[in-house]
């Protein structure tokens, strides 16, 4: 009887830690106001530059381990049209993959902190798109930075945007970050 007690009681924890251990991260949107604090020498990705359009980078190295879900990553890949991936095998194939994110798979899984037709016309401000890792184990920073964007879609006289993606090791906590550069925004999203 009282192997069959210790049984029971393992069986109960197996149950308990294994419904612990896989729930998924949950994620609440907060709008807040800050600063956005350009970084000043990212590392380039040289697929996003001036004239690009309609891009998907190369893979780079988050620097540590990202949890986005229930899956762990340490890669990463970026759009010209303003979204981070974790898929690192799709590939752009569209013309223009503005405000869909449920049809194109390529994007997922990803995070998308201004997803549309951006252009990059304004060759002042190399790289265009850039990344650094800050910090130290186990409180490093990805920040993703897209420079000057021209967010019109349609609009004559662009605006431009300049935005970030943070990425927090240890608490997997995501920031979007966003500046708005000259002009005003004429059409977004059109």
């Amino acid at each position: 009887m009282r192997n069959m007690k210790n049984i029971y009681v393992i069986f109960f924890f197996l149950f308990v830690l294994n419904k612990t251990v896989s729930q998924p991260i949950t994620y609440t949107f907060t709008a807040l106001a800050g600063t956005y604090n350009s970084i000043a020498s990212p590392t380039p990705i040289p697929e996003i530059f001036w004239g690009s359009d309609n891009v998907l980078s190369g893979t780079y190295n988050i620097g540590f381990s990202f949890k986005f879900g229930c899956t762990a990553y340490t890669q990463f890949r970026v759009s010209a049209d303003g979204w981070l991936t974790f898929n690192l095998t799709g590939s752009v194939s569209f013309a223009d993959a503005i405000n869909d994110l449920s049809g194109y798979a390529a994007m997922r899984p990803g995070i998308a902190p201004l997803w549309d037709d951006l252009d990059w016309n304004n060759n002042n401000f190399p790289p265009q798109c850039g990344y650094q890792v800050s910090g130290t184990t186990p409180t490093r920073v990805l920040t993703v930075q897209w420079t000057q964007a021209d967010w019109k879609a349609g609009g004559v006289a662009p605006g431009q945007m300049s935005f970030q993606i943070k990425l927090y090791e240890t608490t997997y906590r995501i920031e979007m970050v966003y500046h708005q550069e000259s002009g005003g925004l004429n059409s977004p999203s059109d």
